[in-house]
């Protein structure tokens, strides 16, 4: 699938609202920026972009986020990346040159409104939880192998991070990952972790290290449960192979 490199602004107002443009002849809200021009670096094609569609001027001192990536919502079969840059600007926002319209939205919050995946499910919860402790929250809830519980705490598609709880006698299945380079670190209780043929013990306060490509498999043959952090760069969803 084609891959779309772009760069883009996260602009909040005074109430934590984050601005979004919609392009005329389409109905999907998306970050205002886009595409590079050749010779051109991310801060001089977000300032161009900036000024050319919503009339503002960026100021110094844009802050890189990271890069967030995710279906294209107007050009099919392809998926968007983008460079992204929490930014402050002057002037007032106004839709210009190819932007209808313009939206504040609350990023724990955006309505029904239609937003790009790039920005809904990728930009606006990391915004979400920017400023907000992350817990374990019910709706964030999953079983998984049987009884064992888990907490999506982080969810996005660069990086992902889950507390976990497995009961004595508790395991998961072996696998391995392609993409994923993951992290286990033990809360509480004790586990093993079976790394390409060998047996790692884990107490409180030891982390392992995963690298992608190896086998491996959590277990608690233990006889109190384990609470523990796995952390994976990128999200290891749909990035599992069972052994």
């Amino acid at each position: 699938m084609a891959l779309i490199r772009t760069v883009a602004a996260v602009l909040c107002n005074d109430q934590g609202q984050v601005l979004l443009v919609r392009k005329t002849g389409t109905d999907t809200f998306i970050q205002p920026g886009g595409k590079r021009e050749p010779g051109e670096d991310a801060l001089q094609t977000l300032a161009r972009e900036l000024a050319e569609e919503i009339g503002v001027a960026l100021r110094p001192g844009a802050v890189r986020l990271g890069e967030f990536e995710d279906v294209a919502v107007n050009e099919p079969g392809t998926r968007v990346q983008a460079e992204v840059f929490l930014a402050s600007a002057d002037g007032t926002p106004a839709a210009g040159a190819e932007i209808q319209e313009l939206a504040w939205v609350d990023p724990a919050a955006p309505g029904d409104r239609r937003i790009a995946p790039l920005s809904r499910w990728q930009i606006l919860p990391m915004l979400a939880s920017l400023w907000k402790p992350a817990v374990r929250e019910a709706d964030r809830h999953y079983l998984w192998g049987g009884n064992n519980d888990g907490w999506h705490l982080l969810q996005r598609h660069d990086l992902s991070v889950i507390a976990e709880h497995v009961p004595p006698g508790g395991r998961e299945h072996r696998h391995r990952h392609g993409q994923a380079r993951q992290f286990f670190y033990i809360l509480s209780g004790r586990a093993m972790i079976e790394l390409a043929g060998r047996e790692v013990a884990l107490a409180a306060g030891q982390g392992l290290e995963v690298p992608p490509g190896l086998p491996h498999q959590f277990s608690n043959p233990f006889d109190e449960a384990v609470d523990f952090l796995v952390v994976s760069q990128p999200s290891a969803r749909g990035d599992r192979k069972d052994d």
